[in-house]
Protein backbone atom coordinates (compact mmCIF):
# COMPACT_ATOMS: atom_id res chain seq x y z
CA UNK A 1 0.00 0.00 0.00
CA UNK A 2 1.33 3.40 -1.04
CA UNK A 3 0.27 6.68 0.61
CA UNK A 4 1.47 10.01 -0.75
CA UNK A 5 2.42 12.43 2.05
CA UNK A 6 3.31 15.49 0.04
CA UNK A 7 5.83 17.24 -2.15
CA UNK A 8 7.58 20.54 -2.74
CA UNK A 9 7.79 21.93 -6.27
CA UNK A 10 9.87 24.61 -7.92
CA UNK A 11 8.29 27.75 -9.34
CA UNK A 12 8.11 25.96 -12.69
CA UNK A 13 6.19 23.03 -11.17
CA UNK A 14 9.09 20.57 -11.12
CA UNK A 15 8.89 18.20 -8.12
CA UNK A 16 12.01 18.73 -5.98
CA UNK A 17 11.05 16.90 -2.76
CA UNK A 18 8.58 14.04 -2.32
CA UNK A 19 7.62 11.93 0.71
CA UNK A 20 5.39 8.87 0.97
CA UNK A 21 4.60 5.85 3.16
CA UNK A 22 4.68 2.24 1.98
CA UNK A 23 3.35 -0.94 3.63
CA UNK A 24 4.90 -4.10 2.22
CA UNK A 25 3.44 -7.55 2.85
CA UNK A 26 5.66 -10.39 4.12
CA UNK A 27 7.53 -12.18 1.32
CA UNK A 28 10.78 -12.60 -0.50
CA UNK A 29 11.11 -10.06 -3.27
CA UNK A 30 12.88 -10.41 -6.58
CA UNK A 31 16.22 -8.63 -6.70
CA UNK A 32 15.68 -5.72 -9.05
CA UNK A 33 18.72 -3.56 -9.82
CA UNK A 34 17.20 -0.25 -8.75
CA UNK A 35 18.75 3.21 -8.64
CA UNK A 36 17.70 6.74 -9.52
CA UNK A 37 19.12 10.24 -9.74
CA UNK A 38 17.25 11.30 -6.62
CA UNK A 39 18.80 11.30 -3.14
CA UNK A 40 16.81 8.97 -0.83
CA UNK A 41 16.29 8.72 2.91
CA UNK A 42 14.16 5.80 4.14
CA UNK A 43 12.91 5.40 7.73
CA UNK A 44 11.59 2.08 9.07
CA UNK A 45 8.39 2.53 11.08
CA UNK A 46 7.53 -1.14 11.71
CA UNK A 47 8.74 -4.58 10.73
CA UNK A 48 12.02 -5.97 9.48
CA UNK A 49 13.65 -7.48 6.44
CA UNK A 50 16.73 -7.33 4.21
CA UNK A 51 18.00 -4.48 2.02
CA UNK A 52 20.39 -5.55 -0.75
CA UNK A 53 22.90 -2.82 -1.66
CA UNK A 54 26.34 -2.45 -3.20
CA UNK A 55 27.63 -3.10 0.35
CA UNK A 56 25.83 -6.46 0.53
CA UNK A 57 22.74 -7.58 2.42
CA UNK A 58 21.84 -5.26 5.28
CA UNK A 59 19.29 -6.03 8.00
CA UNK A 60 16.23 -3.77 8.21
CA UNK A 61 14.97 -3.15 11.76
CA UNK A 62 12.34 -0.85 13.22
CA UNK A 63 13.81 2.62 13.76
CA UNK A 64 16.65 2.22 11.23
CA UNK A 65 17.28 4.93 8.65
CA UNK A 66 18.80 4.18 5.24
CA UNK A 67 20.50 6.77 3.05
CA UNK A 68 21.21 6.33 -0.67
CA UNK A 69 23.16 8.69 -2.87
CA UNK A 70 22.06 9.39 -6.42
CA UNK A 71 22.50 6.38 -8.72
CA UNK A 72 23.36 4.01 -5.86
CA UNK A 73 21.91 0.49 -6.21
CA UNK A 74 19.41 -0.67 -3.54
CA UNK A 75 16.50 -3.09 -3.29
CA UNK A 76 14.40 -4.51 -0.44
CA UNK A 77 14.73 -8.25 -1.10
CA UNK A 78 13.02 -9.71 1.96
CA UNK A 79 10.14 -8.64 4.20
CA UNK A 80 9.61 -10.57 7.45
CA UNK A 81 6.37 -12.14 8.65
CA UNK A 82 5.08 -8.97 10.32
CA UNK A 83 5.42 -6.99 7.08
CA UNK A 84 7.28 -3.70 6.69
CA UNK A 85 6.14 -0.10 6.97
CA UNK A 86 8.49 2.63 5.76
CA UNK A 87 8.58 6.34 4.98
CA UNK A 88 10.57 7.41 1.91
CA UNK A 89 11.91 10.87 1.20
CA UNK A 90 13.30 11.64 -2.26
CA UNK A 91 14.78 14.89 -3.30
CA UNK A 92 16.40 16.22 -6.40
CA UNK A 93 20.01 17.29 -5.83
CA UNK A 94 18.99 20.42 -7.76
CA UNK A 95 16.84 21.32 -4.73
CA UNK A 96 19.96 22.86 -3.23
CA UNK A 97 20.42 25.01 -6.32
CA UNK A 98 16.78 26.07 -6.72
CA UNK A 99 15.25 29.44 -5.85
CA UNK A 100 13.29 27.81 -3.03
CA UNK A 101 16.55 26.83 -1.31
CA UNK A 102 18.52 30.04 -1.84
CA UNK A 103 19.77 29.91 1.75
CA UNK A 104 21.97 26.86 0.88
CA UNK A 105 25.52 27.18 -0.33
CA UNK A 106 25.84 25.45 -3.72
CA UNK A 107 28.47 23.05 -2.34
CA UNK A 108 25.79 21.24 -0.28
CA UNK A 109 24.48 19.33 -3.29
CA UNK A 110 27.67 17.21 -3.54
CA UNK A 111 26.63 14.99 -0.62
CA UNK A 112 23.81 13.71 -2.84
CA UNK A 113 26.31 11.98 -5.12
CA UNK A 114 28.80 10.27 -2.83
CA UNK A 115 29.70 9.26 0.72
CA UNK A 116 32.64 7.70 2.53
CA UNK A 117 33.66 4.21 1.35
CA UNK A 118 33.10 2.89 4.88
CA UNK A 119 29.45 4.05 4.90
CA UNK A 120 27.07 1.10 4.38
CA UNK A 121 23.76 2.97 3.87
CA UNK A 122 22.23 1.79 7.17
CA UNK A 123 22.08 3.99 10.23
CA UNK A 124 21.00 1.73 13.07
CA UNK A 125 18.04 2.78 15.19
CA UNK A 126 20.29 3.45 18.19
CA UNK A 127 22.18 6.10 16.17
CA UNK A 128 19.29 7.51 14.13
CA UNK A 129 17.21 9.47 16.65
CA UNK A 130 18.02 12.89 15.15
CA UNK A 131 17.30 11.65 11.62
CA UNK A 132 13.98 10.12 12.69
CA UNK A 133 13.02 13.41 14.35
CA UNK A 134 13.90 15.27 11.13
CA UNK A 135 11.87 12.86 9.00
CA UNK A 136 8.85 13.26 11.29
CA UNK A 137 9.26 17.05 11.14
CA UNK A 138 9.41 16.98 7.33
CA UNK A 139 6.28 14.80 7.24
CA UNK A 140 4.42 17.28 9.47
CA UNK A 141 5.57 20.20 7.33
CA UNK A 142 4.43 18.54 4.10
CA UNK A 143 1.02 17.58 5.49
CA UNK A 144 0.26 20.91 7.19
Amino acid sequence: MYTDIGSLCSRTGEELVKMWRVKLPPRERTLRKHSHTLFEVMMVLNGSGIYTTNSGDLPIQQGDVFVFSSNEFHCITEVSNEGLEIVNLHFEPRFFLSDSASFFDSSYHFFCFSHAKSFENRIEASNAEALRYSMISIEKELTQ
